[in-house]
């Protein structure tokens, strides 16, 4: 084990400026009468979307392995528990007991490569806004975001452009992505890319759906000449709705009620209109568990009191998970992480 490296990795003025920006957060949302809450990191059930893995722990020795069941048999006997990737299924659980609007504040876990932009434990704030639209937490994310920009004067002249996934992909591909078929999509990704139309779907995307494809073009191509903007992307394809409601575009498209936010090439924020239906709820978790094992991972345990919780009720609401440590990194003005961790990954 290396000793020498027991310094924080972030500046001591660097984490005084993140321990001011906490305060500043908190701060706005009293002011917006929005109720803290602290969930736990720690459960018995995981997100199962395909593109998140949990890090597993064992299960508390204090707590009893209950008899198996049906529908808790693989937890009884795999003997886990997960720390969470978001607190999401928490604090939807405490909307459906009445809670009101909410926030957190607090750690995310996530089994991912170490990067620049990437830490397994993160912080990570989460808000619901119950008998809001996407569109009204689009706007108040931006103006909390702007707000804590200001401070630093990060954004200078720039303004946060509001953008359809649609138009995005028009103005940088001349594609319009809820039309375009396969091959478009193919030689799409073979023009600005480099791939080769002959090349393995599997080997470039782990699979052969279009929304892959689309994810490739989005990710690989038109965001990294997003650097210098800064935009809020609403309406992404229907296919790629995850946990959002869906709905229609002023196109007559399929689009998933969601947006994300981009500071100068950094994602910030992921935002949904949620959905609230319990059977489809359960119909995409055993989806994403079957898209799991397609690509070679392990199933998740289903979270049966979230989906308990939703057949008694989730009320209409929008919520968004935003990346602390992200935030801190525009306000700072750094693409690292680390200078803005006291002890990330590697010396922890």
């Amino acid at each position: 084990m290396n000793t020498s490296d027991w310094r924080p990795a972030a500046s001591i003025e660097n984490l005084q400026i993140v321990a001011r920006m906490l305060q500043n957060i908190r701060a706005q949302f009293q002011h917006w009468g929005i109720l803290e809450v602290s969930v736990p990191c720690i459960s018995s059930a995981a997100s199962p979307a395909a593109h998140l893995d949990s890090i597993s722990v064992a299960a508390p020795t204090h707590t009893p392995v209950p008899t198996p069941t049906l529908d808790h048999q693989a937890d009884a006997q795999n003997n886990r528990h997960f720390l969470q990737t978001s607190p999401e299924f928490f604090m939807k659980r405490l909307l459906c007991s009445g809670s009101g609007p909410i926030y957190r504040i607090g750690p995310s876990f996530r089994q991912a490569e170490v990067s620049p932009r990437q830490n397994p434990e993160f912080t990570m704030l989460e808000w619901y806004r119950p008998e809001w639209h996407y569109v009204q937490l689009m706007d108040e994310v931006e103006q909390l975001v702007l707000s804590i920009l200001a401070e630093a004067d990060v954004l200078g002249e720039a303004n946060i452009e509001q953008l359809s996934y649609r138009d995005l992909f028009l103005e940088y591909t001349q594609l319009d992505p809820h039309q375009a078929d396969l091959s478009q999509l193919i030689q799409c990704a073979s023009n600005t890319l480099g791939y080769q139309q002959s090349e393995s779907l599997d080997a470039i995307s782990g699979g052969q759906s279009r929304d892959q494809w689309l994810e490739l073009i989005y990710s690989g191509y038109i965001l990294p000449k997003t650097s210098e903007r800064c935009l809020s992307v609403f309406d992404f394809p229907k296919g790629q709705a995850e946990l959002a409601e869906t709905g229609v575009d002023p196109h007559g498209n399929p689009i998933a009620k969601r947006f994300e936010l981009y500071i100068k090439g950094i994602e910030l924020a992921n935002g949904y209109q949620e959905l609230t239906d319990a059977t489809e709820l359960q119909r995409r978790f055993e989806q994403w568990n079957t898209q799991r094992q397609t690509l070679g991972k392990a199933t998740m345990p289903i979270d049966h009191r979230l989906l308990a919780a939703q057949q008694h009720g989730l009320p209409f609401c929008s919520g968004v998970a935003l990346g602390v440590d992200r935030l801190a990194m525009s306000l700072i003005g750094t693409t690292n992480i680390n200078d803005v961790l006291a002890f990330p990954i590697g010396r922890a």
